[in-house]
């Protein structure tokens, strides 16, 4: 059905527009940014991950 189909695409367009208002620090939770970059090198280079905090969201996430 077109419309469903429309619907959906709708949805998924606003799900991904969506930004949360919370913000988290890795201390929060206990972990370290360096200690988490070094143990998944192998990864972030893989993947071409940035290691810095994202500056956007000022270390958050």
């Amino acid at each position: 059905r077109p419309a469903f189909r429309e619907r959906l695409r709708a949805a998924g367009r606003r799900a991904q527009q969506h930004r949360s208002g919370h913000a988290y620090s890795l201390a929060e939770f206990g972990l370290d940014a360096d200690a988490i970059h070094s143990e998944l090198a192998d990864l972030f280079e893989r993947f071409g991950w940035d290691a810095a905090p994202d500056a956007r969201a000022g270390g958050t996430t």
